[in-house]
């Protein structure tokens, strides 16, 4: 619901604007400006005196009556928590939509009542994570300058917190994590970025932390597509001055312009030169950061640090006057010491795996290292390339062998797919609460965002290794029915309707009656 300005009126005035807002013909412009100037509101308060008479006769209407889902209840409800959720729909367009479909009850205050109601009882029923020990991803994202603060489980990417603060001060993501820490929950280590709010709450709360390796090479990933700009842009620009070359006539202006396509021909192979030395840099910056090499040998802490002190030096000299390059340095070596504990967790997983034999632990390795870069890559053909080749050097490890070294094989598996060392999956969700934020700019409160966080939890992912199961499934570990989200939403919300009547049941039984 909209919340009143503080404007000075009488009670009596302030049911007779209701009344003449109710009564107004919804078809005259200027109908509304009308009643705000006799008045003297605005006609935000204008519109919220009209919701509230509206939301008055209904809680009369609704005493004594049946405060259940009827089915077409359930179908409006659906309708609407779909529109908002799947489409990211904002409240004015839902009631359009409703409108459309000849709803009745398809104004803004209804919509946001409806949703409001929902919010809260998810809000109150919101399930508790088991006991255990937990890897989590944290970040923050922004609502119109409001921060909002998100730890999401690694393993089961389920969202544990969402909380919209005022600050994302150490004060207030300590809160955060404490909460989470009382509920049983024993942080393992962070996966994060290097945002000075939490790193200081994870430091003054003893836990550890890994750099995201995501942020941490963030920076020199646009420097690619820069380079390759410039060496369009310089093979354009040679073509052009050979085409200029071409149609000159006199001996002199020939002269000239030949000279400016030699010119153009060296800054061609200087951009050339520079786009493909930096993609090799690029690409072995990457590798430098992988856990196996090609042939599956496991990448210690000190080949990680003496290739990164080399790539350092020949980036240096091929690059002495890049700004973004340099750039990049620095925040990489400023933060690479924050990401080695990776390495040395790596190195402990596999000396803890001495059971397999080392020829079938490095074909294993390679496999399920191929399979996650398979996960991580845009392209179509690179990805089913990466798993058609996983999958043959998994089959090629586990033919013909034993059910003792079959199980060794499934616990190293298991021990490599807990090795956490990116925070993307929780970008990814940042995307989607992006997206809905940007549909509500201004109407987002707490309550809203547990929904948000429920409904995300709660749908099963459509393709991938978790494909046909929920973020809450993979967390609990049960697996009932299939059911969608929405569905659970509104089950959660038939419970407080018994208490706080759904505006659709007062509408739709005035409806039914005027028919």
């Amino acid at each position: 619901m909209l919340q009143p300005p503080m404007i000075k009126i009488t009670p009596i005035e302030r049911l007779e604007a209701g009344i003449a807002m109710y009564l107004r013909d919804r078809f005259q412009w200027g109908s509304v400006t009308d009643i705000a100037l006799r008045f003297g509101i605005t006609r935000q308060y204008a519109y919220y005196l009209e919701d509230k008479l509206i939301h008055a006769f209904e809680t009369i209407a609704t005493k004594g009556a049946s405060n259940v889902f009827t089915t077409e209840t359930q179908w409006w409800c659906k309708l609407i928590l779909s529109i908002r959720l799947y489409c990211n729909g904002s409240i004015d367009g839902i009631a359009r939509v409703l409108a459309e479909m000849e709803s009745p009850t398809a104004s803004t205050g209804h919509v946001s009542e409806i949703l409001r109601m929902f919010a809260e009882a998810v809000s109150k029923d919101k399930p508790s994570p088991p006991v255990g020990d937990y890897v989590l991803y944290g970040d923050e994202i922004f609502s119109v300058g409001n921060p909002i603060l998100v730890l999401m489980d690694a393993k089961s990417q389920n969202i544990l917190t969402i909380k919209l603060s005022e600050a994302r001060s150490s004060t207030e993501w300590k809160k955060v994590i404490e909460e989470l820490q009382s509920l049983g929950i024993n942080v393992k280590y962070m996966v994060k970025d290097q945002g000075s709010g939490l790193q200081a709450a994870a430091q003054e709360l003893g836990i550890a932390e890994l750099m995201d390796l995501f942020h941490l090479l963030k920076k020199h990933d646009p420097i690619l597509a820069r380079f390759e700009r410039k060496a369009i842009g310089a093979i354009t620009n040679e073509y052009e001055r050979e085409r200029v070359f071409l149609n000159r006539k006199s001996p002199k202006t020939a002269q000239k312009a030949w000279n400016a396509y030699l010119e153009s021909r060296v800054m061609t192979q200087a951009a050339i030169r520079a786009c493909d030395n930096y993609e090799c840099l690029h690409l072995w910056l990457h590798e430098i950061f992988d856990d196996f090499g090609s042939d599956g040998h496991h990448r210690t802490l000190d080949m990680a640090k003496a290739d990164l002190a080399a790539w350092r030096e020949l980036c240096e000299n091929e690059f002495p006057d890049c700004d973004a390059i340099e750039k990049g340095n620095r925040f990489l070596f400023k933060n690479a010491d924050a990401y080695w504990p990776h390495f040395q967790r790596m190195a402990a997983l596999i000396a803890s795996h001495g059971d397999v034999p080392e020829i079938t632990r490095k074909t294993v390795s390679l496999a399920w290292h191929l399979q996650r870069k398979a996960t991580a890559v845009k392209s179509g053909a690179m990805k089913a390339s990466l798993h058609r080749r996983s999958e043959e050097l998994m089959a090629f490890a586990t033919t013909g062998i034993s059910e003792e070294l079959r199980k060794a094989i499934g616990k190293l598996i298991q021990g490599l797919n807990e090795t956490f060392r990116s925070s993307s999956p929780l970008e990814a969700i940042n995307s989607v609460l992006r997206r809905y934020l940007e549909s509500c700019r201004g109407q987002t409160d707490q309550d809203s965002l547990e929904l948000l966080a429920f409904f995300i939890n709660h749908r099963p992912a459509n393709r991938g290794k978790h494909a046909g199961t929920s973020a809450q499934e993979r967390l609990t570990g049960e697996h009932g029915r299939p059911q969608s989200a929405i569905e659970r939403i509104i089950q959660l919300a038939q419970k407080k309707v018994v208490d706080e009547p759904l505006p659709f049941v007062a509408s739709q039984q005035q409806h039914a009656a005027a028919s």
